[in-house]
């Protein structure tokens, strides 16, 4: 194997591993949009004497359920 041949097949070893590290942060990127919809969801269904166990108010729950799944 010449010094060129393995020049490429050290390139192609890094493109291939920049591919598999953005799939990778992809995934995960939509992984935490989706627990956020959920957890969002699941706070709009407390019911005020839940609210007041955990010591949030009706305004704080609006306000967090208001926000696009993109926004922390």
């Amino acid at each position: 194997m010449t010094m060129t041949e393995r020049s490429a097949d050290l390139g192609h070893a890094s493109s291939t591993t920049t591919l598999s590290q953005l799939v990778a942060r992809l995934s995960s990127l939509l992984s935490l949009w989706r627990r956020r919809t959920v957890t969002r969801f699941e706070l709009a269904r407390l019911d005020e004497r839940m609210l007041r166990d955990i010591g949030v108010t009706h305004g704080a729950v609006e306000l967090e359920v208001s926000k696009p799944f993109w926004r922390a």
